[in-house]
């Protein structure tokens, strides 16, 4: 499978290698941003070039941010290749999921993915004072 983080600025270089420091290296994962120098078409043509460089016929784009420059560059992809997968809100915890989905040898699942981005958002003030009510009632 080929995953494309795609986003504003360095944000999908840099979560890119967030993950790779937890996961270790990620070689189906390739990142880019769009520079401030940059306009939606070289964006494109940048996209372009890593979907027809890739033979895997199961291709996944994370964007950043939903209505945005790299997510519309996204969805113009999608149009132009049908069987491309284009999913919004980025967060490492998406990344976790694919290569633990993939380690496992399970087919990925959009809606797992984006469960696993959605759960890793939480109030942890919150989460951990549920914990301890808990922990109380158990005793």
């Amino acid at each position: 499978m080929q995953v494309i983080l795609l986003s504003h600025g360095q944000f999908a270089e840099e979560i890119l290698k967030s993950a790779e420091m937890i996961l270790g290296n990620l070689n189906n994962f390739t990142a880019l941003g769009l520079q401030p120098s940059e306009g939606p078409d070289q964006l494109a043509e940048r996209v372009k070039r890593l979907i027809d460089s890739s033979d895997d016929t199961d291709k996944l784009i994370i964007v950043d941010l939903l209505g945005g420059t790299p997510s519309n560059v996204a969805i113009n992809m999608m149009v132009q290749n049908p069987g491309l997968r284009v999913l919004s809100g980025l967060n490492l915890p998406m990344i976790v999921a694919i290569v633990n989905q993939t380690l496992l040898g399970q087919k990925l699942s959009n809606q797992e993915i984006i469960q696993a981005g959605q759960q890793g958002v939480l109030d942890v003030r919150e989460a951990v004072n549920n914990l301890s009510t808990n922990e109380d009632d158990e005793t």
